[in-house]
C-alpha cells in the first residue's frame, strides 16, 4: 500500500510485443531482497534477472535501466535500455505513464569493434505503456 506522495518502485510495462515488470527491490522465497528485479517477456524472449545482471543509471531525464538481450558471435550483441520516468503515487492508486526502450545492437566483429566500418551501435525505440506503483515490502 503507498503513501501519499510516494515515489514508486514497481513499473509494469506494455507494448508490441513486451510485458515487463521492473521493481527497484522486493521479495524472493519470503524474504526481503534489496536488488532489482526485471521479470517478463521481449519479443517471444522470456526475460528473468535480477541484482548486478541490471544495470541502472540515474540521469536528468529518469532511470536508465539495461539487461543484456543476447549476442551473436563476432556479430553483435543486444541490450535492452528501459527509460523509467520519477512516479509519484497518489493515493494508493497505480499512476499510468508513457515511455520507451531502447533496444540497442553493439556490433562487433572476430577481432572486436575496431574493424566494424561506421556506427558501432544501432538503435531502435519501440513505445511502451504502464503504471507505477508504490508497493511496501
Amino acid at each position: 500500500m503507498a503513501t501519499e506522495g510516494q515515489g514508486a518502485n514497481c513499473f509494469e510495462l506494455r507494448g508490441q510485443g513486451v510485458t515487463i515488470k521492473y521493481e527497484t527491490s522486493g521479495y524472493t522465497g519470503g524474504h526481503p531482497r534489496y536488488q532489482p528485479r526485471i521479470s517478463g517477456e521481449y519479443k517471444g524472449q522470456k526475460i528473468e534477472l535480477e541484482g548486478k545482471q541490471i544495470r541502472q543509471v540515474e540521469t536528468e531525464i529518469g532511470q536508465m535501466v539495461t539487461v543484456d538481450l543476447g549476442f551473436e558471435p563476432d556479430r553483435a550483441t543486444k541490450t535492452l535500455t528501459l527509460l523509467i520516468p520519477l512516479v509519484n503515487v497518489k493515493g494508493g492508486s497505480p499512476a499510468p505513464f508513457q515511455t520507451d526502450a531502447i533496444i540497442t545492437e553493439h556490433l562487433t566483429s572476430i577481432a572486436g569493434p575496431d574493424l566494424v566500418k561506421g556506427a558501432i551501435q544501432k538503435y531502435r525505440f519501440e513505445s511502451l505503456e504502464g503504471t507505477a506503483s508504490t508497493v511496501l515490502y
